[in-house]
């Protein structure tokens, strides 16, 4: 477990430091805070990705890695999710780009809040010289700003026990 937290902190680090050298104006993080309760929270947002029609591979808990360095929290995971097909195909053409497949979702709560956050891929477009690859990129930059939307478009409403 702890491999794979180390896993996916490398490739957001990586991610991060290829985006500081960037010159673009695109926005590196997309981030929503919600006042949906975090399980509900977790549950909307694999709906709103299955409505696009991703799935989401694997859920994988962080916690025991932050209990390691002093923070305490029961509510913080992080999705992965795509498409299989799509992410299996572009991991052929492209092996450069699997450390940032599949794309990833971290939620987490925050007081009464759950805070959604996902890397930009466009950022990854001025490093590939691939049109195809680029597209990909810029779709699934879309894909997540809808996603985005969606999760602070939606009104949670608690339901009475009356």
């Amino acid at each position: 477990m702890i491999s794979s937290i180390k896993q996916v902190l490398v490739s957001i680090v990586v991610f991060l430091l290829l985006s500081a050298v960037s010159q673009a104006n695109e926005q590196r993080l997309f981030m929503v805070r919600s006042n949906i309760p975090f399980d509900v929270a977790m549950e909307r947002v694999q709906s709103i990705l299955n409505s696009y029609e991703y799935e989401v591979a694997h859920t994988q808990r962080c916690d025991g890695g932050l209990a390691d360095f002093g923070y305490q929290t029961d509510f913080y995971r992080v999705l992965f999710w795509g498409k299989y097909q799509e992410v299996h195909e572009l991991s052929e053409k492209f092996p450069e780009i699997v450390p940032f497949l599949p794309l990833k979702f971290l939620v987490f709560a925050e007081n009464d809040e759950t805070v959604f956050i996902a890397l930009n891929p466009a950022m990854l477009a001025e490093y590939y010289s691939s049109p195809e690859l680029k597209l990909q990129l810029m779709r699934w930059k879309n894909d997540i700003e809808s996603v985005m939307n969606e999760l602070r478009e939606y009104q949670y409403q608690p339901v009475s026990d009356s």
